[in-house]
């Protein structure tokens, strides 16, 4: 009975040591919530960023300072189905994950309400 029971501490031991040299520790850099855009889409498609009206290329030129700085995105965009405005949301959407910048959604243009999902 020792015989077994000294055998199962001495692997319990050794399956105990076995995995805490093969758990892999992953770091994430946190997220600068002091740094953001926010991104706001007009009912005729046009991009205002932090108030000033901008075209895709310079936000794409802010999205690249802002992965810099690991900051987020606070995205609002108004309620319109026209196919241009929405063909916005989704160019604004794909460069956002180009830069893989997390993103908070917002109800309201003045980027007060956000949506928590």
């Amino acid at each position: 009975m020792k015989r077994i029971l000294l055998l199962f501490t001495i692997l319990l031991f050794a399956t105990n040591i076995n995995a805490q040299s093969n758990t892999k520790v992953y770091t994430q850099k946190v997220v600068n919530q002091n740094e953001f855009l926010e991104v706001f889409v007009n009912t005729k498609g046009k991009i205002i960023v932090n108030g000033k009206k901008i075209n895709s290329t310079e936000l794409e030129n802010r999205l690249t300072v802002l992965q810099e700085k690991n900051g987020v995105v606070r995205y609002f965009q108004s309620k319109v189905e026209k196919k241009s405005v929405l063909k916005q949301h989704k160019n604004i959407m794909a460069l956002v994950k180009k830069y893989k910048r997390p993103i908070n959604f917002y109800t309201d243009k003045t980027f007060t309400k956000e949506i928590i999902w």
